[in-house]
């Protein structure tokens, strides 16, 4: 299906030579267009990016009703900007707990190992992760998809982590590959992070042996789960 987006207000395209550095960030003219244009979509793929004037003269004008019988719909989107989508290259995206209260012990000068020591740190969002259901996990996580997505976020990668066992982040993985074929949220990749935090060195050696490793990428069967 195409759809044609009309009165575009300012659309941030970031073409150029290059990466963008220096001086190069501020050249609004040159990297935005200004407000007037629309933008032909086929699909998931921009096809065509012109006047809003010359599009509504090739397609027809914007209707707040379009047809769903159509095999193209015209919207106007009122002089919004259009930016790129952003990428969050780093998440934590499933867990659960409330660590706020450590902000106050950081600003005292407390060590991260004074935190863990006071029951806080890495630990205390493993604890409260393992206390709440894989349905409130998937809430949650839906929860942060959706509010990335608002904000402007269209592609993330998120990581385990708050497990610490094989099973504890299997399942995690498991919860979050069901996120990955919801509609309507931003694109996902998964991290293993089995070793985000070790109580010992005991630990740190059962759960990076590569058999275990092995088994997480038979049992989770999904081509979008590196290790970390």
């Amino acid at each position: 299906m195409r759809t044609v987006f009309l009165d575009v207000g300012p659309m941030a395209h970031l073409s150029g030579k290059g990466p963008l550095q220096g001086h190069s960030l501020f050249d609004s003219d040159g990297l935005i267009d200004a407000p007037g244009m629309g933008i032909v979509v086929l699909g998931d793929t921009i096809e065509k990016i012109a006047s809003s004037a010359e599009l509504q003269d090739e397609y027809g004008a914007a209707s707040d009703k379009p047809d769903s019988t159509s095999e193209v719909t015209v919207l106007s989107l009122h002089g919004n900007a259009v930016i790129p989508g952003l990428v969050d290259g780093h998440t934590h995206l499933l867990w659960a707990g409330d660590r706020s209260r450590e902000l106050s012990w950081r600003h005292e000068g407390k060590s991260y190992k004074d935190i863990s020591e006071l029951g806080g740190g890495i630990q205390d969002t493993v604890r409260s992760t393992s206390q709440v259901s894989d349905e409130r996990l998937l809430q949650l996580g839906y929860e942060r998809m959706r509010s990335a997505l608002r904000s402007g976020t269209t592609h993330l990668e998120a990581k385990s982590g708050y497990g610490l066992s094989t099973e504890s982040e299997l399942r995690l993985l498991r919860i979050a590959s069901q996120l990955q074929s919801m509609n309507h949220l931003p694109s996902l990749d998964l991290t293993w992070l089995g070793a985000h935090d070790i109580a010992n060195w005991n630990d740190c050696r059962c759960i990076c042996r590569t058999n275990i490793i092995r088994t997480i990428a038979k049992s989770v069967g999904t081509r979008n789960c590196s290790f970390s």
